[in-house]
């Protein structure tokens, strides 16, 4: 199995990037809701289309594992907070380097 950690820049409040996960092209979309004072993402394919969107990022918490979809990567993402406190993560504490990550896990290698 290989983990991919999700190339998050902490001082961006709301981006998108894409990466291949289990040889497939994917959109992901990251943003900070002020008013919740939390992190939500959101997977998309290739072409913009929506195959999940806005789960609250929560540590300790695999994202979209509840979900059924054929557009969805066969592996799942993990939620992982670095020093095992298992808080939300604040406003800059998401990302590469950062106590928060987005780690994918790809269960098909």
């Amino acid at each position: 199995m290989a983990n991919i950690e999700l190339p998050i820049n902490p001082l961006l409040a709301k981006q998108s990037f894409y990466i291949l996960l289990s040889k497939k092209r994917y959109k992901i979309i990251i943003r900070w809701n002020s008013r919740d004072e939390a992190f939500y993402i959101g997977l998309y394919t290739e072409t913009s289309q929506p195959i999940f969107t806005n789960a609250k990022v929560l540590p300790g918490w695999i994202l979209y594992r509840q979900y059924l979809s054929e557009s969805k990567p066969p592996g799942y993402f993990a939620v992982v907070d670095m020093l095992t406190q298992n808080i939300p993560p604040t406003r800059y504490e998401l990302g590469t380097d950062r106590r928060v990550r987005i780690v994918y896990i790809d269960t098909e290698t």
